[in-house]
């Protein structure tokens, strides 16, 4: 009998502790250690990676999302588009690590330094602060734009009115008729009449209107229009101009292969990432 007492004695004890274990895991400190989230604080990663919770895009979490300076060399060249930074924020809300998931090369190192200065509300488990990982997703606009560019943006009147060129006079006037009480380009909507009227004034420049055109065709991938935009994009691949860069039909040529919703993305995203380049 005292042998069984000492045995239940002993599991009960076995068992408190490994509660304590656990939480101490999830936190990334000692049990008996509160969070302190002096400006000097620092926190231990933990090295079990269960105790690192997973999210999405953190974007929306940030108390302050720096933004990242525009290179002078990434300027240069009009380098443009998204930049994914894979992030782990500490109990507080501290960037403790920021790395390389997508992205320019020219645009990558600014946006991890942006990433490293932010600050996160912190995440809690059971009310308790936890370590958490995530991405910081950064998109880059260019000062200028070419056709495959301003296809792909043309759902956006505010992107239109910013990159198409001056003498565009009639879409720009029916631009500014969407402009709303405050005198802001309407942002949500574009009028058929102005994807015809731009059309319209390409209709002589072959390859600008195929660039538009395929530009748009990348946009319906984006929002899911599988079926549709990969048909029309292998009408565009078997009508496409001499002087369409090599490497831009081979992108689209694999694009239009893919079999899945993952491979479009992958696709799509490094023609999206490379897009100045490919549509000169």
């Amino acid at each position: 009998m005292f042998m069984n007492r000492f045995l239940r004695l002993f599991l009960g004890i076995a068992f408190v502790l490994a509660i304590f274990a656990f939480a101490d895991g999830v936190l990334g400190q000692t049990a008996n250690q509160a969070v302190v989230c002096s400006p000097g604080a620092k926190f231990q990663k933990p090295k079990d990676g269960n105790s690192i919770i997973s999210f999405g895009v953190l974007n929306a979490r940030a108390i302050e999302l720096v933004k990242p300076e525009f290179s002078a060399a990434a300027r240069a060249v009009n380098v443009s588009g998204r930049v994914t930074i894979g992030i782990l924020i500490d109990p507080c809300g501290r960037v403790y690590e920021a790395k390389k998931v997508s992205g320019h090369p020219l645009l990558v190192s600014n946006s991890i330094n942006a990433a490293r200065r932010s600050s996160f509300s912190p995440v809690t488990l059971s009310g308790k602060p936890i370590w958490v990982q995530g991405i910081i997703v950064y998109n880059f606009r260019p000062t200028k734009a070419n056709w495959l560019q301003i296809g792909y943006w043309s759902d956006s009147a505010a992107s239109l009115n910013d990159f198409l060129p001056g003498q565009f006079l009639t879409v720009r006037r029916e631009l500014a008729l969407d402009r709303d009480v405050e005198g802001s380009i309407n942002l949500d909507h574009v009028k058929p009449l102005i994807i015809e009227l731009i059309r319209n004034d390409l209709i002589s420049e072959q390859k600008s209107l195929w660039l538009f055109d395929t530009g748009r065709t990348l946009n319906q991938l984006a929002r899911s229009e599988d079926a549709a935009a990969l048909a029309r994009l292998r009408e565009l691949l078997s009508s496409a101009p001499q002087d369409i860069s090599p490497q831009l039909k081979n992108l689209l040529t694999s694009l239009s292969e893919s079999g899945n919703r993952s491979e479009i993305d992958e696709r799509r995203r490094m023609i999206e990432d490379r897009m100045y380049g490919l549509g000169q």
